[in-house]
């Protein structure tokens, strides 16, 4: 593990880096305004994303065998609850408390940036090689479950958001799973795969380009507010430092069965990741602290232009030992 190893990751991974900044600039010059963004946010989610997961799952036939999900879906319900209770312990010992404040920290805390962070990440770096990115969304069902579940429960919205599980998303890879399982994949024309290949290829950058003007808001909003040290400091302790340490761990001692020994590359990808930005719009919809939302994790987003590559450096020279 040297600096040249360190630049090489940075290197794979600056393209991320680079849409997110496009959206800062795009959103800066006017030029993809906040009316916008609920269009392309739909968009995204019911049928880019969607058609991206699809294209993906169905094409790695490892996840044909139904049995074999069980280990990366509780492994990503698990992951998240370790999150939510490392964070929580934290803001005990900071003494992070208010009305939602506490709440909301733990939330956003907890939450590592599953989605549009971690695919393109795993697709640039060759540590993960190819076929990586379905299986990865697999693991993301177990997180959805935890976050829809755990998570709305943690903010105060009431019963087990389950049914929100129901969207287009998660439908898509459902989908995906039972076709791979019963041997229908390979039924599917090829124009149809070419057309949902070239419509799911839009999501991420679409994605990063939002992420980039959504953060540029967050930091308008956030520039007449006064800024807690103990939510900064805090959530760059739980989200860059000490959960990381903890799924590196579980990477390397975890006796994973052989057919989900991938996962140990996943624990390594997501020890890496900042928190997640779409828990601010969560936090917000159930009442909970938007503020201390977006001040836990902003600074792991800007931090993480360091921590990112060196921690998954890292995670490389850790499981290589």
């Amino acid at each position: 593990m040297n600096v040249n190893d360190v630049m090489e990751v940075a290197s794979a991974v600056a393209p991320v880096f680079v849409l997110i900044a496009l959206g800062l600039l795009a959103r800066g010059c006017g030029w993809l305004t906040k009316e916008a963004d609920d269009s392309l946010l739909k968009l995204t989610i019911r049928l880019l994303y969607p058609a991206f997961i699809f294209n993906r799952v169905l094409a790695e036939k490892d996840l044909a065998e139904l049995g074999n999900l069980w280990w990366p879906v509780s492994s990503g319900f698990l992951s998240i609850l370790v999150g939510f209770g490392v964070a929580w312990a934290v803001a005990v010992a900071l003494k992070i408390e208010g009305k939602g404040k506490r709440e909301a920290f733990v939330f956003t805390a907890g939450i590592f940036n599953y989605g549009y962070f971690a695919i393109p990440v795993c697709e640039a770096v060759l540590f993960f090689g190819a076929g990586f990115v379905g299986k990865l969304l697999v693991f993301n069902l177990g997180v959805e479950v935890a976050i829809w579940g755990v998570g709305v429960m943690l903010l105060g919205g009431g019963a087990l958001g389950i049914g929100r599980l129901l969207n287009p998303p998660i439908l898509a890879l459902v989908a995906a799973l039972w076709m791979n399982h019963a041997g229908w994949a390979n039924s599917m024309p090829d124009f149809a795969l070419s057309s949902l290949g070239m419509v799911g290829n839009c999501a991420i950058p679409v994605g990063l380009v939002l992420i980039g003007a959504t953060t540029l808001d967050l930091w308008r909003d956030q520039r007449s507010s006064p800024w807690s040290w103990r939510v900064v400091g805090g959530g760059v302790l739980v989200r860059l430092v000490l959960l990381p340490c903890i799924m590196l761990a579980v990477a390397r001692w975890v006796p994973f069965p052989d057919s989900a020994l991938w996962l140990s590359k996943v624990f390594v990808l997501q020890a890496a990741m900042p928190a997640g930005i779409f828990a601010i719009v969560i936090a917000r919809y159930y009442g909970a602290n938007a503020k201390v939302a977006a001040q836990a994790m902003a600074p792991t987003i800007l931090a993480c232009l360091v921590t990112l590559p060196v921690w998954l450096v890292v995670g490389q020279w850790f499981l290589d030992r």
